[in-house]
């Protein structure tokens, strides 16, 4: 099962939106439970433009990883492709290629150089939305803190980019292993916390048979009109067929259809309640 979050509202054809894939086995997963080796998905953004350094640098090119948010920051003369692909054979010397990666629709990733270095070595390029760049959020964040430490250590405006190496060295980075062992440690805690605030809550659902007869909840449509006096079910149904998951197949009962098309219909136990049982 798939979950798209459609990042564009009108993505063009053939292009890739954000996506998480759920489990077949266990599809109320509330979050992929992604494969933590470093490199899987990269986070790329352009900062600048900046006061052109006496080496003639007027941007900082910014990668993030994201499962440990490693940041690697370098100062590139413009926005073109070729210092992008040029970062990216680097970094990828180190670490492998990245299964995925995520930019804006700058023109340094729109280019046919960039599609062509993302087919020939099977990365998946996922664009966000126009004028949307909390969908690249992570690595937005990453350059507040690359402009913040900027802003407060550079004297002379033409040196902005001798600071760069600093920022690396700075909280925003540590030791990969170390942040790589404390992101698992951090998602597993979570895991836990979650799993026992859930466990705390949790009602088994009543499980039904094929025949039992139920009712459902009652979803009046809107027609601008006091909705206070409607019934707060509908039916009663039949269950034709148990699905699992907590699914079931509805159809009315023989001889008591209230509309011209038979109703039949796949509900959730949720939604659903056992005639005598109410």
């Amino acid at each position: 099962m798939t979950h798209v979050d459609a990042l564009s509202r009108a993505p063009t054809e053939c292009e890739t939106v954000l996506q998480v894939d759920v489990l077949d086995d266990d599809w109320l997963l509330t979050m992929q439970l992604q494969d933590p080796d470093l490199h899987t998905l990269l986070h790329i953004d352009h900062l600048g433009p900046f006061v052109k350094s006496k080496r003639g640098y007027t941007y900082v090119l910014a990668v993030s990883d994201g499962f440990t948010k490693y940041l690697i920051v370098k100062a590139v003369r413009n926005t073109k492709t070729l210092p992008v692909l040029q970062m990216l054979n680097e970094v990828s010397s180190y670490f492998g290629l990245p299964a995925r990666i995520v930019t804006d629709r700058g023109t340094a990733y729109t280019s046919k150089q960039f599609a062509k270095y993302c087919d020939d070595n099977g990365v998946q390029h996922i664009k966000t939305a126009v004028r949307t760049p909390r969908a690249n959020g992570q690595v937005e964040r990453a350059n507040q803190i690359i402009l913040n430490y900027l802003r407060t250590t550079t004297t002379d405006p033409r040196d902005w980019d001798e600071q760069l190496p600093a920022v690396i060295d700075t909280d925003v980075n540590q030791p990969i292993t170390e942040k790589r062992n404390l992101a698992l440690t951090s998602m597993q805690e979570q895991r836990n916390k979650w799993k026992e605030r859930f466990d705390r809550k949790h009602k088994e659902p009543t499980t039904y048979s094929v025949d039992d007869l139920v009712v459902v909840q009652h979803e009046p449509s809107a027609t601008g009109e006091s909705r206070k006096l409607e019934p707060k079910y509908r039916g009663p149904y039949v269950i034709a067929k148990v699905l699992g998951k907590d699914r079931y197949l509805l159809h009315d009962i023989d001889g008591m259809q209230v509309s011209q098309k038979r109703y039949l219909g796949t509900i959730a136990v949720a939604y659903f309640w056992d005639v005598i049982g109410l």
